[in-house]
């Protein structure tokens, strides 16, 4: 099975820390985040695609070619939103389901587990909101990007016309948007 982890944008609001850091290359308590996200993957994993684009050197030189034995590729995304750059995954899957996690996102492998095990999921947490981890399948590319250009919004569209697994999360540190946010979770 394929991980794909969206990691392409430029992270904004977590300016002045992104201006010569990618935000998945940010760390919080000695490790980066997308440090949190590969060791998160299950044994079932085969093969990472991880969607890059600011400061794209530094996350591929960070992770390299393979990871724990799975090949790794790399995908250019685009600057128009996160599901633009999920876009250019397509060519790498064939009609076949996936695990789907941001590169922001600290998970926990007993809540990516817990993904896997349904068909099809989302992992949610407080009331019922969308965190960034989700087993999803290739209808996915039936929808189309809505002007927000955010993937978010195409997975809104593929949980109305399938069963999808909503999956509470045991533990959630909250957004990483901001500086803030990295102290406050460093405490």
């Amino acid at each position: 099975m394929k991980c794909i982890i969206l990691a392409a944008g430029r992270g904004e609001r977590m300016m002045p820390l992104t201006t010569n850091t990618p935000k998945p290359l940010l760390k919080i308590k000695d490790k980066t985040l997308i440090d949190y996200v590969l060791q998160s993957l299950p044994d079932e994993i085969s093969e990472i695609i991880i969607v890059v684009k600011y400061l794209s050197a530094q996350i591929m030189y960070h992770v390299g070619q393979a990871y724990r034995g799975r090949k790794v590729k790399y995908v250019e995304g685009s600057d128009e939103g996160n599901a633009y750059s999920f876009l250019e995954t397509r060519k790498h899957l064939n009609n076949e389901r996936f695990l789907l996690i941001y590169g922001d996102e600290m998970p926990t492998s007993e809540n990516v587990d817990k993904c896997m095990s349904k068909e099809l999921s989302v992992l949610v947490y407080g009331n019922m909101v969308k965190d960034g981890v989700m087993v999803l399948n290739t209808d996915i590319f039936n929808y189309e990007p809505q002007e927000d250009g955010q993937f978010s919004t195409m997975v809104d569209l593929f949980i109305k016309d399938h069963t999808v697994s909503l999956i509470k999360a045991n533990y959630f540190v909250g957004e990483i948007n901001t500086p803030d946010d990295i102290k406050r979770i460093n405490g």
